[in-house]
């Protein structure tokens, strides 16, 4: 689990409410700073999704104003800052506070929206058009949410310019280089609904002095389950035992009538099998048969002879025909022949 100290990070399915399953990095040698953590956690395409925080029981404020999160989702695409105060008159928790993100506000062509988040799906640029500095910067941010935790002071303030909440514009294909690191999902945004304009009186933090003012940063890294197992977080799914090498006592009834119906689909092709080989042997014997009947009547013909230069003439004649006959019996059905005047 992504915890560090009294706090924790999750990356919870709107849709089911559970947190997504977290992973360990597989690279051994992959450097982390102190109070960070980083984590893979799998996900699916239009998968809703939101950030939950939760300062467990025995969290201490060290007399700040509350808590500021600071999240990023791929680098510039969603970027914000969301501040939690301190209940009243308590410095140390006796009970969890659960934080929760689940969306973002936004203006959009003069209307302010809510807008919440989802993992897209991303095609492969095949043409490599990415320059060079905007794809480092895809290398370094796609396929991440980080979140950082700060003990902090808050103050009002007052904007002095326009606040629109703009957030980056999601991409639809990724640079081939992007494989390598098994990306297969870009953040994109999701439910918008529309909302009252935000007041122009603003609230800004300044991070806790001090040791105690050092920040949290938890890292998750999201990947499809087949990205996953590339990268060696999950086992790759073995192939399955056939049924006929299992015992009977693991093979189920579903798995029994299906073996039963593959061998008798089996026995189907041998007898169709059988019968092709029958029609070929009863056109073989055919033509040993002819090929037999035309040998007979040249033998008859060159002993019915008497004239010398006739019979010559006769036997070159009978040659050429039993050779021609012959020529057009293939080589098995001449193997045939031989064996059969051999036994005969």
């Amino acid at each position: 689990m992504a915890i560090i100290g009294d706090v924790e990070v999750q990356i919870v399915s709107t849709r089911t409410g559970e947190a997504l399953v977290e992973y360990d990095n597989p690279d051994p040698d992959a450097a982390v700073e102190s109070m960070s953590v980083e984590k893979y956690i799998q996900v699916a395409t239009d998968e809703e999704f939101h950030i939950v925080v939760t300062l467990h029981k025995g969290f201490n404020y060290r007399k700040a104003d509350g808590v500021r999160i600071t999240y990023d989702l791929d680098g510039d695409m969603i970027k914000r800052q969301r501040f939690c105060r301190r209940p009243e008159r308590i410095q140390r928790l006796t009970k969890a506070k659960i934080l929760k993100i689940k969306d973002v506000k936004v203006e959009i062509n003069q209307t302010w929206k809510c807008i919440g988040f989802s993992f897209g799906s991303v095609e492969v640029d095949e043409e490599n058009h990415t320059e060079k500095s905007k794809l480092e910067n895809q290398l370094r941010t796609l396929g991440s949410i980080n979140v950082k935790i700060e003990r902090a002071k808050q103050y009002k303030c007052t904007i002095t310019k326009p606040y629109t909440g703009a957030i980056g514009v999601p991409l639809a294909k990724v640079d081939k280089e992007l494989l390598a690191k098994s990306i297969s999902h870009t953040i994109q945004p999701s439910g918008e609904s529309p909302i009252a304009p935000p007041s122009p009186l603003q609230y800004s933090s300044t991070r806790l002095g001090g040791e105690h003012g050092k920040p949290l940063t938890v890292k998750f890294l999201y990947r499809s389950h087949l990205g996953l197992q590339t990268l060696g977080c999950i086992p790759r799914t073995p192939s399955p035992i056939p049924v006929r090498e299992r015992a009977p006592a693991d093979v189920t009834e579903e798995e029994h009538a299906g073996e039963m119906a593959r061998i008798m689909a089996e026995l189907q092709d041998l007898s169709g099998t059988d019968q092709t080989l029958t029609q070929a042997d009863q056109e073989t014997n055919k033509q040993l048969d002819e090929a037999e009947r035309v040998g007979d009547g040249s033998a008859a013909l060159v002993a019915g002879s008497s004239d010398n230069a006739t019979q010559s003439a006769k036997r070159v004649r009978v040659k050429e025909e039993e050779q021609d006959s012959r020529s057009s019996i293939s080589p098995s059905v001449g193997f045939q022949i031989k064996r059969r005047k051999l036994c005969n």
